[in-house]
């Protein structure tokens, strides 16, 4: 399990890490080891979070505080649990304040508890095993982590792939269509109608041998081939 932890005092930073790799040579042979990066700094952080399964994190001297902090990785996508140690700040009394509270925002006091710390990390490697496998599709600016299910449709668009999504955002994929296409195909809910047309048969609306309608109202033509296999999944 890879962690991050981001920590404007160096000297707990340096604490936390060090009680991390001493769980890690506890836990490795039956858990894997817990592979630890350090960041001082938010914007380090921020460029790539994805690749990390847990967050420790106290930041008290940046206007970004680490509440605010958590706030913007949940806003970016992270759905790994995020610990906020608790020190200068009472991250629990800002928590509790928010209209909208994001799950898996856990708490850890410091001085950090080594009994704590390791039903933390159970719990965190509990849910990253059950995660759900995330679909990963680069565009020009962006790297996007979706599930199946944040996919509507995919259409060819020459050497580019656009792509619907169920948020209503639409972003182009820098992969050609058949390409992007045989990516998914471990994904049973996704069909192709034509030589530049994916759906996922969840929003799937209504469908005829000419027409298909999906549940956010696009439109695309089918042959009567494809429509006679397309029945044939969705009834199975």
């Amino acid at each position: 399990m890879h962690i991050a932890v981001c920590d404007d005092n160096i000297a707990d930073r340096k604490h936390t890490e060090r009680l991390l790799l001493r769980e890690s040579e506890r836990i490795k042979a039956d858990s894997g080891i817990l592979y630890v990066r350090s960041f001082g700094h938010a914007g380090a952080l921020a460029k790539a979070p994805m690749q990390f399964q847990l967050f420790f994190i106290d930041m008290t001297k940046n206007e970004a505080d680490g509440l605010k902090l958590a706030l913007m990785l949940r806003d970016k996508g992270v759905s790994a649990p995020i610990v906020l140690c608790v020190s200068a700040l009472d991250y629990r009394k800002s928590f509790a304040a928010l209209s909208h509270k994001p799950d898996n925002i856990l708490f850890l006091d410091k001085p950090i508890n080594t009994a704590e710390l390791s039903a933390i990390i159970a719990r965190a490697l509990a849910i990253k095993n059950e995660a759900q496998p995330k679909i990963e599709l680069r565009s020009k600016n962006e790297t996007h982590y979706l599930t199946d299910s944040d996919i509507i449709c995919g259409i060819s668009q020459g050497f580019n792939s656009a792509v619907c999504l169920a948020s209503g955002q639409n972003i182009i994929v820098n992969e050609r269509f058949l390409s992007l296409y045989e990516y998914l195909l471990v994904y049973p809910v996704f069909y192709r109608i034509s030589n530049k047309v994916f759906i996922n048969i969840a929003y799937l609306e209504t469908c005829s041998p000419f027409r298909l309608i999906l549940t956010n109202g696009q439109r695309f033509c089918i042959s009567p081939f494809y429509f006679f296999s397309l029945r044939k999944l969705t009834k199975a």
